[in-house]
């Protein structure tokens, strides 16, 4: 379990989520794992969108930051979602990536220090 303010780790779930679920084109998928790695919890959120250009995951936690194209997936948005998830993540001592090709799909990671035993 990670340590942290539950609020905040749930609007970190449901904003990656969110966001990969939106991106989604028909008949695509979300993947959400959970597993401990040494004093870390880690979260993935995989999906099988249409992915990101090497420019657009450069960007993509910056503050009003959208991707080109968001508006053709039909996704609204103000572009703080994930500008949000890393904050949160700052703010508990963790960190959060992303892996993505073009038409191939995200993977964002989360990284949350563990409650100690």
């Amino acid at each position: 379990m990670a340590r942290g303010n539950p609020v905040l780790l749930r609007r970190l779930v449901g904003n990656l989520i969110e966001n990969a679920i939106l991106y989604m084109p028909a008949g695509g998928s979300v993947a959400v794992r959970t597993a401990c790695d040494g004093a870390d919890c880690v979260l993935t959120v995989q999906d099988t969108g249409r992915g990101m250009t090497p420019e657009e995951l450069a960007h993509v936690f910056e503050r009003f930051y959208r991707a080109e194209g968001a508006g053709e997936a039909g996704a609204k948005g103000s572009g703080l979602g994930l500008s949000i998830c890393r904050r949160i993540a700052e703010l508990h001592g963790g960190s959060i990536a992303v892996e993505s090709r073009p038409g191939k799909g995200s993977t964002f990671t989360a990284r949350l220090p563990s409650r100690p035993s």
